[in-house]
């Protein structure tokens, strides 16, 4: 099933003759899909989780309401540019996390334990030697699939160190995520996590020709 794209945008409506004390918040939902059966899938969930949010709303006094909601707001008002930019290094995030490369170290283990019996992977020392890296939405670790070297018990791709010696540098772990999974032009258009086994040269060479002090998301 095809994942929908949802957008929902929201507007003030004014004040009717019958109610000019209330200001009307309309929010509107738009779906990109590419069939009828995704759209209602999606619907059928978004109202799953609707009658289940007004069921529990109801079981709160407002007062537990107001203190949930204050949690969630800044104490200081925040300018609308940091807001979006935010929202923006979220978004990227989302698509990087998303993207189907990540496994937990426990999903490692389970793949070179099946691939070298009796053998195995130390995933925090690896990590701690800089022979990997690691994404912690959550505070849990999760590694990158494409950098590991199946056919050498799942161990990591022995020139990656190299490469993530120059991007640590001047990159945080999003930002390296995002820089191996996005198109290069230095590769031809290629992403380096596609050439990170074939022609790791390349990949190091990129890497060594991106722009120091740029950052792709704070």
């Amino acid at each position: 099933m095809t994942t929908p794209f949802a957008h929902i945008q929201t507007r003030h409506e004014p004040s009717t003759a019958l109610n000019k004390s209330k200001v009307a918040l309309v929010a509107t939902l738009s779906i990109e899909a590419n069939s009828d059966r995704t759209i209602d899938a999606y619907l059928g969930g978004l109202q799953m989780y609707n009658d289940l949010f007004e069921w529990r709303l109801d079981e709160y006094p407002q007062e537990a309401l107001d203190l949930i909601i204050d949690c969630f707001l800044p104490a200081e008002s925040v300018p609308q540019s940091i807001l979006k930019s935010g929202v923006s290094a979220g978004l990227i995030r989302s698509r990087v996390f998303q993207s189907g490369d990540w496994i937990s170290g426990k999903q490692w283990l389970q793949l070179a334990s099946t691939s070298t019996p009796g053998g195995g992977v130390d995933p925090d020392q690896l990590l701690a030697d800089g022979q990997i890296f690691s994404l912690r939405p959550g505070k849990v670790d999760f590694f990158p699939a494409y950098a590991l070297d199946g056919s050498n018990g799942y161990q990591p791709i022995s020139s990656l160190c190299d490469v993530l010696s120059v991007l640590s540098t001047r990159m945080d772990e999003w930002s390296m995520a995002a820089w191996f999974q996005s198109e290069n032009s230095s590769l031809g258009g290629i992403a380096p996590k596609a050439l990170l086994s074939s022609a790791p040269e390349w990949v190091l060479a990129a890497a060594k020709k991106k722009p120091r002090g740029r950052r792709v998301i704070r």
